[in-house]
């Protein structure tokens, strides 16, 4: 059953706003491309909510072109715009990465009268202490009080909220997780490739493991533990284990450390891989996944993946009656849940489906109360300049 379209919530704005949308560059070269699991991902979806509230004209991405590649003008009609460039006809800005738009850009759109809002989709907290403990800047917000609000997704709200007010601004509205299959279906119907489920073409299966290893929270160690504990439980289930994105720690010590402790590595089940597209290793050389995420916030990898029907293992509580859930930092349920996914997965796959159409249905951006929600907070900033 598809997804509900609804109409947007009718709202007391009179005149409609043009809406830009800042991002940094993104890395046409990048193995995940700009249409990977980072900002252009996110403002893609955000734009696309956007185009549905009646409070917004016209949607804009801003961003510095880094050469060829595939961004979200190219298939949802978004003009773009340099950073630089006059943003005279701009109402309001909304940063999707930190800092994008310039600090000197950000001051000349304030003073012509312009508002700006920082969307956090990330934990910031967690990213400012990670970047803050090797010595490199990350994302830095803009300074000097220049935005008039934080858009804040629920999940994050809990971790987020006071880092936001203190670096950001004292305005922190509550907005939803947004989620759309379109950018997926967009970058797979160019690539010509349907990474939908398929039964795997032996009982034991190939594990992937695609936590980024790039900041506290999202790393390989926990998924590796609840894959050890399944095959300590059933030494056919694991066919191998392959820990993508880990290439550059192969040589670290603790990794060399896990991997010596570990029945699946001295079994030769494990591989460090470098980075792969999740849609080029579908069916291909994975046939299910495993995450963890601290804080257990929804991520686009986990909505994708219930979404093309394959089993991912993860510890999200709002998504705890979709996929293969287990408690958090929890490995030995994760390994548990792991067997269960793969004894029972393509018995139960149209379980599975519909299980998964009622977990994206609350992230949807055509969920009403996501459009509610959204057209509120458009809502409740101050009128537009032009």
């Amino acid at each position: 059953m598809p997804l509900r379209t609804a109409r947007a919530h009718p709202s007391g704005v009179v005149r409609p706003r043009r809406v830009g949308l800042a991002v940094a560059g993104a890395d046409p070269a990048a193995v995940n491309g700009p249409y990977g699991y980072g900002s252009m991902r996110v403002a893609a979806a955000l734009a696309l909510m956007l185009q549905r509230l009646p409070e917004v004209e016209a949607c804009y991405l801003i961003m510095d072109l880094p050469g060829d590649g595939v961004f979200p003008s190219d298939h949802f009609g978004l003009p773009t715009l340099s950073a630089a460039t006059d943003l005279t006809g701009i109402d309001t800005v909304i940063e999707v990465d930190a800092g994008a738009l310039g600090q000197r850009n950000a001051e000349l759109f304030k003073q012509g009268g312009g508002t700006l809002v920082s969307y956090v989709w990330r934990n910031i907290a967690a990213d400012s202490f990670a970047h803050m403990s090797v010595g490199i800047p990350g994302d830095l917000p803009l300074t000097g009080e220049l935005y008039d609000a934080v858009w804040l997704p629920e999940p994050l709200w809990e971790t987020c909220q006071a880092f936001a007010r203190y670096t950001r601004s004292q305005n922190i509205v509550k907005t939803p997780y947004l989620w759309s299959p379109i950018p997926l279906l967009s970058m797979l119907n160019a690539e010509r490739i349907s990474p939908f489920w398929r039964p795997a073409p032996k009982k034991a299966l190939r594990v992937g493991v695609f936590d980024g290893n790039d900041r506290p929270g999202n790393t390989f160690q926990l998924p590796l533990l609840a894959a050890e504990n399944a095959h300590r439980l059933d030494e056919r289930a694991i066919a191998s284990v392959l820990l993508f994105g880990g290439l550059r720690l192969k040589d670290w010590y603790h990794m060399g450390q896990m991997l010596l402790i570990s029945d699946l590595s001295r079994d030769g089940r494990v591989f460090v891989e470098a980075e792969h597209r999740l849609r080029a290793v579908l069916g291909e050389h994975v046939d299910m996944v495993v995450t963890h995420q601290w804080p257990d916030t929804p991520t686009d990898l986990v909505l994708d993946l219930l979404f093309l029907g394959w089993p991912v293992a993860h510890n999200i509580r709002s998504l705890s009656d979709a996929g293969y859930f287990y408690t958090p930092f929890d490995t030995a349920d994760g390994g548990r849940a792991i067997l269960t996914a793969c004894r029972k997965h393509q018995g139960r796959i149209d379980n599975y489906r519909r299980e998964a159409q009622a977990a994206l249905s609350r992230v949807s951006i055509d969920n009403p109360d996501n459009i509610r929600a959204m057209s509120m907070a458009m809502s409740a900033l101050q009128p537009g300049r032009r």
